[in-house]
């Protein structure tokens, strides 16, 4: 039975649940205080078909990772267990990954005295079954001109503060964006691998 979820907040259960992986956003380069670096990012985000809100819409999860697909690389690591074979491209188009279904393992973790719902691992949905997804598909590169509409706006933050963005050659801001605050959703908020800020 899929999970009602109050609009005061979303409560995704530990444990493992059926996805779609429905939006890829390169986030562009990033800046760490944590480590003191910079790296380009994608946040990769699902949707939980057994898990609504209170609209009856499946709520969706993301996760940060650093774009890259060496072999130590996590996003490597979760494309190859999503798809259950080894990648043989040094160079491979994330929006082709689009609409493909998985199995996330999801973890409780509490930081600064609220819970945060993790993606601790990414495995292939069994027996091939499909999944069809509620939310359109999404896909955006730093390079591209224009933010495509159904990007969060917490995600939007991070785009805008890009190095790429903020250099003034890959895009501009909207303007209606600057006239509200952005808040990024405490449940919905990734959280990078071995790390308790995704930055």
């Amino acid at each position: 039975m899929p999970i009602a979820i109050a609009k005061s907040g979303i409560s995704i259960p530990a444990g493992v649940h059926e996805a779609v992986l429905v939006s890829v956003v390169d986030i562009g380069t990033q800046i760490s205080t944590l480590f003191n670096n910079t790296s380009r990012k994608v946040i990769l985000t699902w949707e939980i078909p057994s898990c609504l809100n209170s609209d009856g819409e499946p709520v969706t999860i993301s996760k940060f990772y650093t774009l890259s697909i060496s072999q130590k690389a996590a996003l490597r690591r979760d494309i190859e267990n999503m798809l259950n074979t080894k990648l043989k491209e040094k160079h491979l188009e994330l929006k082709d990954l689009l609409g493909t279904p998985a199995l996330l393992q999801l973890t409780k973790s509490e930081n600064g005295g609220k819970e945060r719902t993790l993606i601790t691992a990414v495995m292939q949905l069994p027996n091939k079954k499909k999944i069809t997804p509620f939310h359109d598909l999404i896909s955006f590169d730093i390079t591209d001109k224009s933010i495509p509409s159904g990007v969060a706006d917490w995600i939007k933050e991070y785009i805008y503060k890009s190095e790429e963005w903020t250099s003034g050659s890959d895009g501009e801001r909207d303007s209606e964006d600057d006239e509200y605050p952005i808040e990024e959703p405490e449940e919905e908020r990734p959280v990078e691998e071995t790390v308790q800020e995704p930055f």
